[in-house]
């Protein structure tokens, strides 16, 4: 078996597996073992799960800039033509039955 038959999560797993409580990383003075490296890997990608995201959906993540600050941004950066009218932040976009964005609800 080549590295591109494994993916990172199977190196973290096996490097868990492996080495367990020997030093994976130190940062900022904190040591962390592979076990505890994989726990945490385990724990961040469950969350998106526990909020019904599956395997091919993309969430939009909401910058923490106010409107102002992020039109103020934004109108630094693009010609005034292109500049959007308003911003709308949203928890979910609305989805068809095929899981793609349904446009005529999300402008709604």
């Amino acid at each position: 078996m080549g590295l591109r038959d494994f993916t990172f999560a199977d190196v973290i797993a096996r490097n868990s597996q492996l080495h367990g409580h020997h030093m994976a990383f130190v940062a900022g003075g904190q040591r962390i073992s592979h076990r505890d490296y994989s726990l945490r890997v385990e724990r961040l990608a469950a969350g998106p799960a526990a909020i019904g995201l599956v395997a091919g959906d993309r969430p939009a993540v909401q910058n923490c800039l106010a409107c102002g600050q992020l039109m103020d941004f934004v109108g630094e950066r693009i010609a005034r033509f292109k500049r959007p009218r308003h911003v709308v932040f949203a928890a979910a976009l609305p989805r068809n039955a095929q899981r793609q964005v349904d446009r005529a609800r999300a402008t709604q």
